[in-house]
């Protein structure tokens, strides 16, 4: 089924160029074969969209009635049935994951991989469940719209795992407005329809007089859905205004931003990442050092054995110290090899992160071969990274640049924009003295491209030199 979806989306256009004898390096020339090829690509991605958004119903209906199932079992004592029942639901839960991940990776690709855009989709870093109902009909528009214009595609958003906003994505494909998109908010039922009309003539914005008004015409829950539906198109409105304007109100901490006058092309290491897959899945195991601080391991799934977690553990732990001798053999060291293992950076499964995380960084879909990308999603390979923050300070302060953990009442102020940073001692932020002396502060999302986007760690230096330049309007100690 991935196969056939990952081909229907990834390659309808070029296949309808060759079934008519058109070589892809026509597109450039030709305006002909650029509409061909954008038509192509169009009912490649609404047929994907399709099959995939009803696979994703059906599970979800499945879910939530061995949801129901397992009340039942559990109210009868029938442990055993209720045990099984659950590790049914991870499995259907699973599929969808990756199904929506596959949502995320044809969106990547119309948006021509613009992260800066996709993280403004964002209210949160959960992955959303689905209501059947609710997005059967929303697929069923879609469509609709999808068979009236072949050069502008709806996506549903409720089929990704990181777009909160709006229930349609509009992507034009057009060679002259490519990568143009709007959110689109359906209104769906004849209370939304007068709620939307009776927002629209005040600005969006509901005052205490109007709540009564509209509990008394439409029910006691009619203020707090015109709370939402005008909470919606604000934060519609303030994302098209960040796109336009490079500052506005961020959706997901509800701060104003400012974005760099240019975007940066993140300097990746996804080439290395699908070498060290194919050397893997050859081998059973291949394993890599960038920049001394970002270690990759990816294990073939018989490589991995009994093992577990620990095995990988350790050999994240002798990776750091080549020259290292093993001493879990050894009776008289080996306790102070297992204190050793359990001073080790975190580390994480690549595949798991990338599914779970609620990311809009680069899917698995993009990482390797399609075949390598199957091996990934099932298992028969696993990839774990490690980054180590000590490593990466050292390599900063060889080119001049001191780095310190924001924590205790410092890293109090931030926890409204970020999460604590893993392997840290509970910091929020880094703090960052260039060599000219300017300071600033940078949070978890900055270093966390390491993993979503696979920058390199130097690249992430090469960031931090250049923010003076990227960030005219700071002075040094704040946020950029």
């Amino acid at each position: 089924m991935i196969r056939k979806l990952c081909k229907l989306a990834f390659t309808s256009g070029e296949r309808v160029l060759e079934s008519e004898g058109i070589m892809l390096e026509t597109l450039k020339t030709d305006p002909s074969a650029r509409r061909r090829f954008i038509r192509g690509c169009h009912y490649g991605y609404d047929l994907a969209q399709r099959q995939a958004g009803r696979i994703i119903v059906e599970l979800e209906e499945k879910i939530r009635s061995a949801e129901e199932d397992i009340k039942r079992a559990r109210r009868n004592r029938e442990r055993d049935a209720a045990g099984q029942l659950v590790e049914l639901i991870r499995v259907m839960q699973a599929r969808q994951l990756v199904l929506r991940r596959l949502m995320d990776a044809i969106l990547n690709t119309m948006v021509n991989y613009q992260t800066w855009i996709m993280r403004r989709f964002s209210l949160d870093y959960e992955v959303h469940r689905v209501d059947p109902n609710v997005l059967r009909h929303t697929l069923d528009i879609a469509t609709q719209r999808n068979h009236e214009d072949r050069t502008t595609f709806s996506l549903v958003t409720d089929l990704t795992t990181f777009v909160h906003l709006g229930d349609l994505l509009e992507i034009s494909l057009s060679p002259e407005t490519g990568g143009k998109w709007k959110v689109v908010e359906l209104k769906g039922g004849k209370v939304n329809e007068v709620l939307s009309g009776f927002l629209e003539k005040r600005d969006f914005s509901v005052g205490e007089g109007d709540s009564e008004t509209l509990r008394a015409q439409l029910g006691n829950h009619a203020p707090r859905q015109a709370a939402r539906i005008a909470r919606q198109v604000r934060r519609i409105k303030e994302l098209e205004r960040i796109v336009a304007t490079d500052r506005g109100i961020d959706p997901m901490y509800d701060t104003e931003i400012r974005l760099t006058p240019e975007a940066v092309m993140t300097e990746s290491y996804t080439e290395i990442l699908s070498r060290i897959i194919e050397r893997a899945m050859e081998k059973g195991e291949a394993a890599t050092v960038l920049d001394d601080c970002l270690r990759i391991i990816a294990l073939r799934e018989d490589a991995l054995g009994s093992g577990g977690v620990g095995a990988v553990a350790h050999a994240f732990f002798h990776l750091a110290d080549r020259g290292r001798a093993c001493y879990l053999a050894d009776a008289a060291k080996r306790q102070e090899e297992v204190e050793g293992l359990s001073r080790i950076p975190p580390f994480i499964d690549l595949v798991d992160h990338d599914m779970r995380a609620g990311t809009w960084g680069k899917p698995c879909f993009f990482w390797a071969s399609r075949d390598r990308v199957l091996d990934l999603i099932t298992g028969r390979v696993r990839v774990f990274v490690q980054f180590d923050f000590e490593k990466f300070f050292e390599l900063a302060s060889k080119q001049g640049i001191k780095l310190s953990w924001i924590v205790e009442k410092q890293a109090e102020r931030l926890k409204a924009h970020s999460r604590r940073i893993p392997g840290s001692p509970d910091a929020r932020g880094i703090r960052v003295e260039l060599p000219g002396g300017a300071v600033f502060e940078y949070l978890l999302g900055f270093f966390g491209r390491a993993i979503v986007d696979q920058a390199t760690p130097q690249h992430l230096v090469d960031l931090l030199l250049r923010t003076p330049q990227q960030f005219p309007h700071l002075n040094g100690n704040q946020q950029p």
